[in-house]
C-alpha cells in the first residue's frame, strides 16, 4: 500500500466536510483497508478518515469475517502480498460476499501474474502498482464510490420498474376478470409452497411470480370464454382452442419487462405435460410447478380433499413435486364473520357468493378481496347494491 506516516493525527469529528459539503459521519462511504502491516492500515485510516468511514483488517480472514457480520462496504482495498491468503484470493472471495463493492488491488511488479488472475477471478475495479502515492489512491477511491453508487441506483430503478410493472399487470387482471384473479391468488399460494421445497433459493421468487401472472393473457380473450373458464364450465372445442392461447399471450406481455424472461417462459409452458422434470432446469421446474398448482386448485375447487386430489394428479405430474405438497394446508388461520358492504376489508375471503339484490352473482365464493375489488364493489353499491350481510373469513 502507499507509504504512510504512522504519526498520530487529529481525531475525526462526527460531522466532517468533504468537497465543501458537510457530511454526517454515518453518511460517508464505507471503506475496508486490508494489509498485514498494522502500521500501514492505521496510517491510512488517519489519512482517509475524514473522507470515508474506514474499517481495517490485517488479514483476508479477518476482513471476510468483518464483511459477514457488518454493513456492506463501498470500496475494498487490499495489498497483494499477505500470508495465508493473498490479495487476489481474498478479493475473489470478497466478491461473493458483496458483489457491488468496488475492489482495488495494490501490488508490486513481481506480482503481475497473480494480479492478472485477481482481475479475472475477483472482478477488480482498479489495479494500482506499488509504490502508490495517496493522491492516486484517493482518485481511485472516488471513482470506485461513484461506480458503486451508479450500480445501486440502476438496480433500484430496475427493481422499482419491475415492481410497478407487475403490480400494473395484476391490477389489470383484477379489473378485467375478477374471477380469474381470485383463482390466481390461490394458485400462487400453492406454487409458493412447492417452490419453498424444490426451487433454488435464488429463484423461488420467479416461481411465485409466474403463478401471479399465469392468467394475465386472459385479458385478450373473449369475456364469455374467460367467464366460463373462471367458473370451470365445460368449454366447447372452439372455446378450448381460444383458451389455450392465453399462456402465449401472457408470455409476450411478461417478456417485455426487464428480468422476467425466465418467468415469461415458465408461463408460456404452463400447459405442457411433463411427468418427469429435471430439477436443475429452472424453467422446466417452474412451468411444472405452475401446471401442478393450477390443476390442484381445480381439483380442490371441485370438492376433492388433498390426498384424493394428489392421487388423481399422480399420472400426469412429477412425483417429487407431488411429494412437496403432502404437507400443504389449504386452510388459513381465519375466523368467520357476517359483515356489511362497508365493513369489507382487503384479504377477507368470501365464504359464499356475493350477489346483487336481484340475485346476480358478483363475486364467487372463495374470492379473496383486494383494494381494487372493494373500490368496484362500493361503486356498484351506488347503483343497486348487494345482498347483506356478507359472510367472510377474516385472516387471524
Amino acid at each position: 500500500m502507499p507509504e504512510v506516516d504512522p504519526v498520530d493525527t487529529p481525531v475525526v469529528d462526527d460531522v466532517v466536510a468533504v468537497d465543501d459539503v458537510v457530511v454526517g459521519a454515518d453518511e460517508r462511504s464505507r471503506l475496508l483497508l486490508v494489509d498485514d502491516e498494522r502500521a500501514v492500515v492505521d496510517g491510512l485510516r488517519r489519512l482517509l478518515g475524514r473522507e470515508y468511514a474506514v474499517t481495517t483488517a490485517t488479514s483476508g480472514a479477518e476482513a471476510l469475517a468483518l464483511m459477514a457480520s457488518g454493513p456492506q462496504f463501498d470500496v475494498i482495498v487490499s495489498d497483494m502480498r499477505m500470508p495465508e491468503m493473498d490479495g487476489a484470493a481474498f478479493l475473489a472471495r470478497a466478491r461473493a460476499h458483496t458483489p457491488d463493492s468496488a475492489r482495488i488491488l495494490l501490488t508490486g511488479q513481481t506480482d503481475i501474474t497473480s494480479a492478472m488472475a485477481a482481475v479475472n477471478n475477483g472482478a477488480i475495479f482498479r489495479f494500482l502498482a506499488k509504490p502508490c502515492d495517496i493522491v492516486e489512491l484517493r482518485a481511485a477511491l472516488v471513482a470506485g464510490v461513484r461506480q458503486v453508487q451508479l450500480t445501486r441506483a440502476e438496480r433500484e430503478l430496475l427493481d422499482n420498474t419491475l415492481t410497478g410493472s407487475v403490480q400494473l399487470l395484476t391490477d389489470v387482471l383484477e379489473l378485467a376478470v375478477p374471477s380469474i384473479f381470485a383463482r390466481s391468488r390461490r394458485i400462487t399460494r400453492i406454487a409458493r409452497h412447492i417452490a419453498a421445497r424444490v426451487a433454488p433459493p435464488s429463484e423461488a421468487w420467479s416461481f411465485e411470480l409466474a403463478a401471479r401472472l399465469a392468467h394475465i393473457g386472459c385479458v385478450a380473450l373473449p369475456a364469455a370464454v374467460v367467464e366460463r373458464a373462471g367458473h370451470r364450465a365445460k368449454l366447447t372445442p372452439a372455446e378450448l382452442d381460444i383458451w389455450k392461447t392465453h399462456p402465449a399471450t401472457a408470455a409476450r406481455l411478461i417478456s417485455s419487462i426487464p428480468r422476467l424472461r425466465t418467468v415469461a417462459e415458465m408461463v408460456r409452458r404452463q400447459q405442457q405435460i411433463e411427468t418427469r422434470v429435471v430439477m436443475t432446469d429452472v424453467v422446466a421446474l417452474g412451468a411444472a410447478t405452475l401446471r401442478l398448482s393450477i390443476d390442484l386448485d381445480t381439483r380442490l375447487a371441485l370438492g376433492d380433499d388433498l390426498p384424493k386430489a394428489l392421487a388423481a394428479l399422480a399420472r400426469t405430474h412429477d412425483q417429487q413435486l407431488l411429494r412437496a405438497l403432502l404437507d400443504f394446508d389449504r386452510r388459513e388461520a381465519a375466523r368467520s364473520e357476517a359483515v356489511s358492504l362497508v365493513e369489507l376489508q382487503p384479504e377477507m375471503v368470501l365464504e359464499e357468493a356475493l350477489q346483487s339484490r336481484s340475485g346476480t352473482m358478483i363475486l364467487a365464493a372463495g374470492t379473496e378481496l383486494t383494494a381494487v375489488m372493494l373500490e368496484r364493489l362500493r361503486n356498484f353499491a351506488n347503483n343497486g347494491g348487494c345482498r347483506e350481510p356478507i359472510r367472510v373469513r377474516v385472516p387471524g
